[in-house]
């Protein structure tokens, strides 16, 4: 645990030495505290019936960047509390991604993305941090891939994204398979 918090700091040092030179646009971060309460549970004594306490739910720090007129760059981490009855809180990159502009409309995106199935579900969703989307928490597919995708939006408002990734969630590379992600549709006034 002390070693993943020495490396967010130094991450958090090198990123804020590159906003000295000029180049950062945009540090955030928050955290999700809750308090809880089980007051029955189906398992009975055996589970986690009466438990109570606070906990962290989760914490989110991003840093958004725009490298140049057709760059820009992405990394975020998200730590959350594991299930009851753990005293761990795990740490992973969410989103680590370089973009590069394709004219006007389009994106060539290469890093940890969030696939086609999930970049307009969870903005519409917008309460991720109470719970998951319906295609998460049924496992429809993982709400990020490593990969490779192009997304764009045309003035007559039809848009698409198509996606090559490793369908590994954000882990490492198992050369188990491959995905091909796509999604069209059309965003209207």
């Amino acid at each position: 645990m002390i070693k993943k918090i020495v490396f967010i700091f130094i991450v958090v040092f090198v990123i804020s030495s590159f906003s000295n030179l000029g180049f950062a646009d945009d540090i955030k971060g928050y955290m999700i505290p809750e308090y809880y309460s089980v007051l029955s549970h189906h398992e009975g004594e055996d589970g986690i019936e009466g438990e109570h306490g606070l906990w962290l739910r989760r914490i989110y720090f991003g840093y958004n960047t725009k490298l140049s007129d057709k760059f820009s760059a992405r990394v975020r981490f998200e730590m959350n509390s594991a299930p009851f009855n753990e005293d761990k809180m795990y740490l992973y990159v969410k989103n680590a991604h370089l973009k590069y502009k394709l004219g006007k409309a389009a994106n060539l995106i290469c890093g940890i993305i969030d696939p086609p199935s999930f970049n307009k579900v969870e903005k519409f969703w917008a309460h991720r941090y109470l719970e998951k989307t319906p295609a998460d928490l049924f496992k429809f597919a993982s709400s990020r891939d490593f990969g490779l995708a192009i997304d764009s939006k045309t003035k007559g408002g039809l848009v698409y994204t198509l996606m090559y990734g490793n369908y590994g969630s954000n882990k490492g590379e198992d050369n188990k398979g491959k995905g091909f992600y796509g999604r069209v549709g059309y965003e209207g006034k």
